[in-house]
């Protein structure tokens, strides 16, 4: 059969699957369109998703495995193994996984208690970020089919060097990108009256070496900050 002939049959068996569930199979519903965009294009839903859609896709999921062993609100050392076996699937296929577990929880734990709290998380998410950003330079992967941390980690990263290279000088953020970038990616921040004043604080807290640029080990850092005030305040 030919390919093109093909793949239309499987479109057209594809809208039937979800279109015979229930009532007459000539058309979708409601809820069975929605069903077949969510399930058929989730990777593309995925990868478009803002900044704050990520961020709080990336709380969902610390809460998903913190809550795993029944106590909420913080990651146990099992949970935390778990989670990066899941989450980072590069990790898995290192022979000094667990040496490399241990070394990781021992970082984020940096109390002594035995539990990642989601601000430890966060402070130690930050640097892993810039680490894997320092890896992966020039590399072509992308999302698989369900996004893991992992996933969302390069996502972020392609998301400030798209911003940062918007006037063809890349690496850096200048004041007007990351007010682009602020307002494309964080759309609660455009219904703010006082969004300007906002992006100026935003600006002077992440320019930590005062040089009017982002570079993108400040923008992580400060992504985990931002990511620790909005957990908590979609909890209050």
């Amino acid at each position: 059969m030919a390919y093109l002939l093909s793949a239309i049959r499987r479109i057209i068996d594809t809208f039937h699957r979800y279109s015979c569930r229930s009532g007459p199979c000539d058309k979708l519903d409601k809820a069975q369109f929605k069903s077949l965009i969510q399930t058929e294009f989730a990777e593309v839903i995925e990868i478009t998703m803002t900044l704050e859609e990520q961020i709080i896709k990336m709380i969902k999921i610390y809460k998903q495995y913190a809550a795993s062993d029944g106590i909420q609100g913080t990651l146990s050392k099992d949970e935390l193994t778990k989670m990066a076996m899941e989450q980072f699937p590069a990790l898995c296929h290192n022979q000094n996984k667990d040496k490399i577990l241990q070394g990781v929880f021992g970082q984020m734990d940096m109390d002594g208690d035995n539990q990642i709290s989601f601000r430890k998380f966060m402070a130690f998410f930050g640097r892993l970020t810039i680490a894997l950003e320092e890896s992966v330079k020039g590399s072509a992967q992308g999302p698989g089919k369900s996004m893991t941390l992992q996933d969302q980690m390069i996502e972020m990263m392609k998301v400030y060097q798209h911003y940062a290279a918007a006037d063809g000088i890349q690496g850096s953020l200048s004041k007007d990108k990351l007010a682009t970038l602020a307002s494309a990616e964080f759309p609660t921040l455009c219904q703010n009256q006082k969004k300007d004043d906002i992006l100026k604080g935003i600006f002077g807290e992440m320019d930590m070496d005062g040089d009017n640029k982002i570079s993108f080990k400040e923008f992580a850092i400060f992504l985990g900050s931002l990511t620790i005030a909005l957990k908590e305040s979609l909890e209050n």
